[in-house]
């Protein structure tokens, strides 16, 4: 019985269980062979090690050896006592005298040197009197500090390409000739905020548009910090540090930060919500989860704990509309709600490969069954309405009747009671597709919006804190919800940094309605 049990555990594969494609072996993802047990990388970097500490300490152990063997064989002509001391002196002047870490006292230190030339020069001036309010007209100025911005340009499809635009702002102050009051202008820097250590100002060296391009860069091309440094180098001759790369990264999300609000409003006033979840790496975070709730033009993603009361802050229990979710027990709190049919044909095929013969039988009644009410799904929505509960009503009932044998039986498969446990728990929702035969019956669209994030997180190795994550999920769902309402969301986060950075109103995400129209002229164009 322990061999079928370690058989069945070898032998699972992203095809019968939901383990993900990338725990396959780079030979084995185009089949369904059970994985080999090689050696891993990090025992083989610990056997190098070790070999390494042994050859370093070999040495050592056979000068050991050898000096107190031949201590009575050295030359009685060989200088005394003061010739070693006299060595030990010249060998502690040749050691480099330790310092302290950082700029040197002297030192000339490092600077932007940049060598671009000036393409704009802008003058900030103040327009009205802060004493009297009296409108200031005069020319007579007095420069009083200023800064430099690198951003781009794109010309279009008339003329395409990238130009870098290297603008010089200068603030003045006025003295009123009325009242005498010194009036200045000064750039526009937002207050601090305890869950971001980072402030949207308009004293910045990266403009609006380049800070979206390097959001471009680290969230869809995936780039880290370093690569982003060296092609904004290599193609646009942009020197910028990754200290000043990743501080562009939360200002536009902490600029962002507003527009998170209304897409919880309108997910919660959606028709369906796909919801699914993957684990997240976040240093000194825990055991942390990546969720995603998406619907038809909106998705957001944050991070939180496996619980039905993280669910809940984000989905009212008041909403009324469907929930599409795999098997996980805190979405039993939604009572409309549906399951994911693609999981269950999965742990199907996983109790047709054991070698149970009662879960081979269970697991081949399940599939015929999905598959059979499959094909009636896709021709109700080809032909007239048709009852699929009552035109399967015995079928559904000798299967449920199935299940309940199945935990009568006390030697029975755990997978297969397991399966059978579930299919009796989630009855209404497994069958929910029957009436409404027109709903996908699968996660696949929130499965598919996580699938990009994971590979982020692969590469990334997960967020280094808090802030990260929340400059993450923010940007993640902006973008994603620009994309679904056919809206260019690079355009759009550069003129929100832009807004935001000015003081002003940062407006709302691009238009619902303008977006279902949009999808509906593509629909027909494709008919």
């Amino acid at each position: 019985m322990d061999i079928k049990i370690y058989f069945e555990m070898f032998n699972t594969t992203p095809e019968n269980s939901s383990r993900p494609s990338s725990s396959m072996p780079p030979w084995g993802r185009n089949c369904s062979q059970p994985q080999s047990h090689d050696r891993s990388e990090n025992e083989e970097i610990d056997d190098e090690d070790a070999s390494l500490l042994e050859e370093d300490l070999i040495p050592e152990a056979v000068d050991e050896y050898t000096n107190k063997e031949d201590v009575d064989q050295v030359p009685s002509d060989l200088p005394s006592n003061t010739d070693s001391s006299l060595n030990q002196e010249e060998t502690h002047s040749d050691q480099p005298t330790k310092r302290k870490p950082g700029r040197q006292p002297g030192a000339t230190g490092y600077s932007r040197s940049s060598s671009l030339p000036i393409h704009n020069e802008i003058i900030h001036l103040p327009q009205v009197c802060k004493g009297c309010n009296e409108k200031l007209d005069s020319d007579d100025f007095v420069k009083i500090g200023g800064h430099c911005t690198l951003d781009i340009e794109c010309d279009g499809e008339e003329n395409p390409g990238i130009s870098v635009i290297h603008t010089q702002h200068i603030y003045a102050e006025y003295t009123c000739a009325g009242c005498g009051f010194v009036s200045s202008s000064r750039p526009n820097i937002t207050v601090e905020d305890e869950n971001w250590n980072v402030r949207i100002s308009q004293y910045h060296l990266v403009g609006p548009s380049l800070a979206s391009l390097i959001v471009y860069l680290a969230m869809e091309m995936r780039l880290s910090r370093q690569k982003i440094k060296k092609m904004l180098q290599t193609w646009l001759h942009i020197t910028l540090s990754t200290s000043v790369i990743n501080q562009t990264i939360h200002e536009t999300a902490r600029a962002c930060e507003p527009l998170e609000q209304q897409i919880i409003d309108e997910l919660n006033q959606a028709d369906l919500n796909n919801v699914d979840e993957t684990p997240w790496w976040e240093r000194g975070g825990g055991s942390l989860y990546l969720w995603v709730f998406v619907s038809s033009f909106t998705i957001l993603f944050t991070t939180g704990r496996r619980t039905k009361e993280f669910v809940a802050s984000i989905l009212l229990k008041t909403y009324a509309g469907i929930l599409m979710t795999d098997g996980y027990c805190v979405y039993r709190e939604y009572t409309r709600r549906m399951r994911c049919w693609a999981h269950l044909l999965r742990k199907a095929k996983g109790l047709i490969d054991s070698l149970d013969p009662k879960a081979q039988a269970f697991g081949k009644k399940t599939k015929n069954l999905l598959n059979c009410l499959i094909q009636a799904i896709y021709e109700a929505r080809d032909g007239p309405p048709v009852d699929l509960m009552g035109k399967y009503k015995s079928e559904l009932s000798d299967f449920m009747l199935e299940c309940e044998n199945i935990l009568r039986d006390e030697i029975i498969h755990p997978k297969c009671r397991e399966l059978a446990v579930e299919f009796l728990n989630d009855s209404y929702a497994i069958w929910m597709p029957l009436k409404y035969p027109f709903l996908c019956f699968t996660n696949n669209l929130a499965e598919r919006a996580l699938r990009h994030w994971v590979i982020y997180r692969k590469l990334s190795l997960g967020t280094q804190g808090k802030q990260g994550s929340r400059a993450v999920c923010i940007l993640a769902s902006v973008i994603g919800t620009c994309n679904l309402r056919s809206c260019c969301p690079w355009k759009f986060l550069a003129g929100v940094l832009k807004n935001s950075r000015a003081n002003q109103s940062i407006g709302k995400l691009p238009s619902l309605e303008s977006s279902k129209e949009k999808f509906q002229e593509a629909r027909r164009s494709a008919a």
